[in-house]
């Protein structure tokens, strides 16, 4: 089998080959060489064109060929030495290990129609060109082109959250970089995958297989259906040879078969994926980058690029504010806003109050996004979980969002196993830091952790109040053991932010439990009583907290809840019956009536 460097350096030679070469005579001299048998002669002489004829030669000269030497000593003998030349400083450029292996010449980078082509043909999605990122882009850029120099194999991983923007910026990367596709890498092939069935897995390299063939040879293909594993993977093996150097982009990787399945044929792969812990079963090389959020200013940017008017006004700079916090940096949820307002601020503000008291369900929209959802996207995510990892991910509920909140803390809210207090942090840390490989549920920084809104807003919809109540019992316990160790009451003194269930929950939710609210200001009253009166909306507390007696407190804190309790009631009760008024208009025509009492008349 030839190489597959010296594979590329025919490639390159096809155009010239096309115009000023005809295998026939080729194919005897080969023959005495041993390169091809009688057969294989038979075969490529009986096409009648010289463009087939030349078509099959290649690909038996790629599967029969050591080297290309023999071919070059045929140009010589029939002096064609410009096409001599061309295939020997081929191979001298490949061989040269002070030069980098076969980079692009600036005049061999595909035109820009010749691109979009070979994107068509390999199945890559259309993207936005309006928006960029940049750094991420030369950053995956720079690893494709350092890895396909040195690596026959390879894997450059785009991990991140469900809707940050991986697909998206892995197609924006192949149509804006010529020096990819046609460059560095002859072909790419986009294939989706997405499934959590293992049976699904043979279906994308049936894909694969499809898209590598010519027209001709999928018209003779066996019945693919009934192929097992080991004949698929022989198929596919065979068929990469025509296509040396193809990057194979496998999008929304979920199953480690799949990958098990790339490295076994040793394809250069793009991935996409949310769970990072499928790539551990890879051996050969492998770089990851981490696609984040989208920054502040990069919102805002993306707003604008989707045709979303500057705001003129402090009201539509608020409004814009409040979104950009609600999506958190999600490429998906930013479009569906944009797509369901009608680039509108007054209908963005109506959007975000809703998914904020509602929950994320309720923004459903066809976008280039494949789902319609993100609340399915999310729940596809948390399908990937195990059961430990799913308690975990629920406890976050507690946490207010964009708080930075020390491990210290955490240990009162994650469900660990039993362990000892020094190894508590440690094991807690680990649960949290699998959430962030896992699907970016969490943030790092600082040796804290956090979650932003849209995470926690989802986290209010899909965790039922029973097990929150569950969780807060558990901390409330875990926090009078904190209160009792020098080290953790110094965290919790240091954090005036926890304020349990607070105007990001609804009033129905915030009266069926106890809050847990520790502040700065009151410190020393919180933690002797145990519990403090919400000092927000909907009901002030109309005594100064920090010189009143417990039960004064707890008298307080119960009318609160009371009035929590008459206002949620109410406010069901005011819901059902506004879906169940209706009015019916009746009109009925008396067919005896003259056509003088009709009001035309």
């Amino acid at each position: 089998m030839l190489p597959e460097t010296e594979c590329r350096v025919l490639n390159e030679t096809y155009k010239i080959l096309l115009a000023d070469f005809d295998p026939r005579d080729a194919i005897i001299f080969l023959e005495g060489r041993g390169v091809f048998s009688e057969d294989n002669s038979e075969f490529v002489n009986s096409k009648s064109t010289r463009l087939e004829r030349l078509h099959h030669f290649l690909r038996f000269f790629r599967r029969r060929a050591v080297n290309l030497n023999c071919l070059i000593e045929y140009f010589d003998y029939a002096g064609q030495n410009h096409i001599a030349e061309f295939l020997q400083n081929g191979v001298d450029v490949s061989l040269d290990s002070k030069r980098e292996k076969l980079r692009p010449a600036p005049d061999t980078r595909m035109a820009k129609e010749a691109l979009s082509r070979a994107l068509l043909m390999g199945g890559v999605p259309r993207a936005a060109s309006s928006f960029h990122r940049n750094s991420l882009l030369d950053s995956a850029r720079e690893s494709l082109c350092s890895l396909s120099f040195d690596s026959e194999s390879f894997f450059v991983v785009l991990h991140g959250r469900a809707g940050v923007g991986k697909t998206f910026l892995a197609s924006q990367l192949l149509s804006t970089s010529s020096e990819l596709v046609g460059g560095v890498f002859e072909s790419v092939i986009w294939l989706r995958d997405g499934s959590m069935e293992k049976h699904n897995v043979i279906k994308v390299f049936v894909d694969l297989l499809l898209m590598l063939r010519s027209d001709d040879e999928v018209h003779n293909m066996p019945d693919l259906d009934s192929l097992t594993s080991s004949q698929l993977k022989i198929m596919v093996r065979n068929a990469l040879i025509d296509k040396p150097h193809a990057l194979i982009v496998l999008d929304d990787v979920i199953q480690t078969e799949t990958i098990d399945w790339a490295e076994q044929l040793g394809l250069r792969c793009l991935v996409t994926t949310r769970n990072k812990d499928v790539m551990d079963i890879v051996s050969s090389p492998l770089a990851f980058i981490e696609v984040s959020s989208l920054d502040d200013d990069e919102s805002h940017a993306f707003l604008r690029c989707s045709r979303f008017s500057a705001p003129e006004t402090p009201a539509e700079a608020e409004i814009e504010r409040s979104a950009v916090r609600f999506a958190s940096g999600n490429l998906a949820m930013l479009r569906i806003l944009c797509q369901l307002s009608e680039l509108r601020f007054e209908r963005l503000s109506q959007l975000v109050r809703k998914a904020e008291s509602r929950g994320v369900s309720t923004l459903i929209c066809r976008t280039p996004y494949s789902f319609s959802n993100l609340h399915e996207a999310l729940n596809r995510s948390v399908e990937e979980l195990d059961v430990s990892d799913r308690d975990s991910l629920a406890c976050l509920v507690l946490i207010p969002p964009n708080t930075p909140v020390p491990l210290e803390i955490w240990t009162s809210i994650i469900p660990v196993d039993t362990c000892d207090a020094d190894e508590l942090q440690e094991e807690v840390g680990e649960k949290l830091s699998r959430l962030r490989r896992k699907g970016s549920w969490t943030a790092a920084a600082d040796g804290c952790f956090s979650v932003d809104a849209l995470v926690h807003f989802y986290l209010i919809e899909v965790v039922d109040s029973a097990a929150i109540k569950g969780i807060i019992a558990m901390f409330e316990e875990r926090v009078s053991i904190l209160i009792n160790n020098n080290g953790g009451r110094n965290a919790l003194l240091q954090n005036f932010w926890f304020r349990l269930f607070g105007t990001n929950m609804t009033r129905e939710r915030r009266a069926v439990f106890r809050e847990v609210n520790i502040m700065n200001t009151y410190q020393p009253r919180a933690l002797t009583s145990g519990y403090l009166f919400v000092p927000d909306p909907p009901t002030p507390c109309s005594v100064p907290i920090g010189r009143t007696n417990p039960s004064t407190f707890n008298e307080l804190r119960d009318m609160h809840y009371k009035d929590e309790f008459v206002m949620a009631n109410r406010q069901k009760k005011e819901f059902a019956r506004d879906e169940l008024h209706s009015e019916v208009v009746r009109i009925e025509f008396d067919d005896d009536a003259s056509d003088s009492d009709s009001p035309e008349s």
